[in-house]
């Protein structure tokens, strides 16, 4: 074969190549539009799926009268728009949304929850830069003259001010899979229950943010998995090490530089566990405490008689006689990772 031909085939390859390249389709973001349902006596936002050609504008309105799911529901968050009211259409003239409604949008509930429900409406509806004011348009009511001055618009000013809650993960599974993201729980542990490992991976996120460890998803522990991040370790290393922060009742497996898993911990009761830096020195499977007549299963000893092992109870404050108290279903992935010689630092 002469070079020429060999040129050509390889200019063939290339554009097939390119070619084939072409016809893998991009990987599409889902676009995220934006409802006001209410928490209390605050509007929470919601974030829906915006379906494929559908129009923002409208679809966020007709999604709004929806209402909430069962699982937002069951988690208290509601809709003051009467369940069942019809949303007719939504016009957009001269920078005002005309939303024509059946009139159980306005015949019903107290006088504060009809403010609450109009508020509802312009929130969701002046999201939009194309929109200036809101005009409620009555089953049949004819929408008025272009030219005319028309009192009934409504914008923020005409509603009450209202706290607003930011999106928030609703429902155990999407709380599971950010504290997965986080490196609080195993990706294999998102099962959709807010079981005893939920309920630990928790207590290790309260108490690395600073917040009220309880243990469960409230609002304000929901609020804080949207903007935090990773816990950062006090050293970054390549070598495989732990740090204990007794105060926050969290330990944190690192390697690589990178924090590889957060878990919750309790240790010694009155500051019992010691501060400094140690390392690994004896592994037992099941170790037998002379000093407590029990066994202690998964320990990895760093210092005298303190090791890291699994216990029953292990609480959201230290508890212990001294040594680092694992729950169950932690303690074997702890046990694993801390190899003989692995350093530990506590503070």
């Amino acid at each position: 074969m002469d070079r020429t031909s060999s040129r050509a085939r390889r200019i063939m390859v290339a554009l097939a190549a390119a070619g084939l390249l072409a016809a893998i389709p991009a990987t599409a973001t889902a676009t995220k539009v934006n409802i006001y349902l209410t928490r209390g006596a605050k509007l929470q936002m919601i974030e829906r799926t915006l379906p494929t050609g559908a129009d923002k504008l409208t679809y966020s309105v007709r999604t709004l009268f929806v209402g909430a799911t069962k699982t937002e529901r069951d988690d208290g968050v509601v809709s003051r728009i009467p369940k069942g009211t019809k949303l007719y259409s939504v016009v957009v003239r001269d920078r005002v949304a005309y939303v024509r409604v059946g009139t159980a949008f306005a015949a019903s509930g107290t006088g504060s929850q009809i403010k609450v429900r109009f508020g509802q409406l312009v929130y969701t509806v002046l999201q939009y830069k194309q929109v200036d004011a809101v005009r409620v348009l009555l089953d049949d009511e004819v929408m008025p003259p272009a030219d005319a001055i028309d009192s009934a618009l409504l914008d923020h000013g005409s509603v009450p001010k209202l706290d607003i809650i930011p999106p928030l993960p609703v429902g155990v599974r999407a709380v599971q899979q950010s504290l997965a993201k986080l490196k609080y729980l195993p990706l294999g542990a998102v099962n959709g229950s807010l079981d005893y490992r939920t309920s630990q991976a928790l207590l290790a996120f309260q108490g690395w943010e600073g917040l009220l460890r309880t243990g469960t998803p409230t609002v304000e522990t929901r609020l804080r998995l949207t903007t935090a991040r990773i816990p950062t370790p006090r050293r970054r290393t390549t070598a495989r090490r732990m740090e204990v922060t007794r105060w926050k009742g969290v330990l944190l497996e690192i390697e690589n530089k990178k924090v590889r898993r957060v878990v919750h911990v309790s240790t010694g009761a009155g500051g019992r566990t010691p501060a400094g830096t140690f390392s690994v020195f004896r592994k037992e499977r099941m170790s037998w405490s002379n000093p407590f007549s029990v066994w202690l299963p998964w320990a990895s000893y760093f210092h005298a008689g303190y090791a890291f092992h699994q216990y029953p109870y292990v609480p959201g404050y230290p508890a212990s006689h001294g040594c680092i108290r694992v729950s169950s279903p932690e303690a074997k992935g702890v046990y694993d990772f801390a190899s003989f010689g692995t350093p530990v630092s506590v503070v």
